[in-house]
């Protein structure tokens, strides 16, 4: 078959039909879109074929191996870190390998509470909803695809409907540590820090953690 018009208004289409362009095997792939006075024609097979990057695909193509598991065969541990690998670059915190520990580095940093990464716990969630989401794209040209038990991947029944489970951890533990943190550049050495003064643990402080000679182990 030499041309395709598939006529929709989704852009999960899209993606499907860039994923599967190889399997159809046709010579020119469109997916119409728009309303029936001003139609659109998306020419699938030039996007498929094109190489333009913007900064969010460079970043993606720098990393894409991290997620080169989601969505083939089961769920693993190492599929789940490397995605959460993924997750912490994406964040801008490429130096970490949990989103706790990223939460940390941007929470010390000042960031708002509301822009940090999900927690380790939720985000696993999140990332089995991601993964069967993906195996039924990766088999959307099967008719009888093979997929895991849905209440398996991060989701959970709830008066007859399918909801996303957020989390199995509490959302705050009953006790929270009291951070202390300072703006000192060469050590903490002076006798005015916070550091010196008070008596408590200290946490992995952007300012100070790479020098403070008032770090406490724990």
């Amino acid at each position: 078959m030499d041309t395709i018009v598939v006529s929709v208004c989704d852009t999960d289409v899209l993606l499907l039909l860039l994923a599967h362009h190889d399997r159809i095997g046709c010579t020119h792939l469109y997916m119409k879109a728009g309303t029936s006075k001003d139609p659109k024609y998306f020419p699938v097979h030039d996007i498929r074929n094109s190489h333009a990057k913007k900064t969010a695909w460079q970043v993606f193509e720098q990393h894409h191996t991290d997620l080169t598991g989601l969505g083939k065969g089961p769920l693993t541990v190492d599929i789940v870190n490397s995605t959460e690998k993924f997750i912490c670059k994406m964040y801008g915190v490429p130096e970490v390998d949990t989103c706790n520990k990223a939460r940390v580095k941007l929470f010390c940093k000042g960031c708002p509470q509301e822009t940090l990464p999900p927690t380790s716990d939720a985000v696993k969630f999140h990332i089995m909803r991601s993964h069967y989401q993906a195996t039924i794209w990766n088999q959307a040209h099967l008719p009888h695809p093979d997929l895991p038990p849905v209440d398996e991947m991060g989701w959970m029944h709830k008066e007859g409907q399918l909801v996303p489970r957020l989390m199995s951890l509490p959302p705050m533990p009953k006790a929270c540590r009291e951070f202390t943190s300072c703006r000192c550049t060469k050590g903490c050495l002076s006798q005015r820090c916070s550091c010196r003064y008070v008596y408590r643990e200290l946490a992995d402080v952007d300012h100070c953690v790479q020098e403070c000679t008032n770090m406490i182990d724990w």
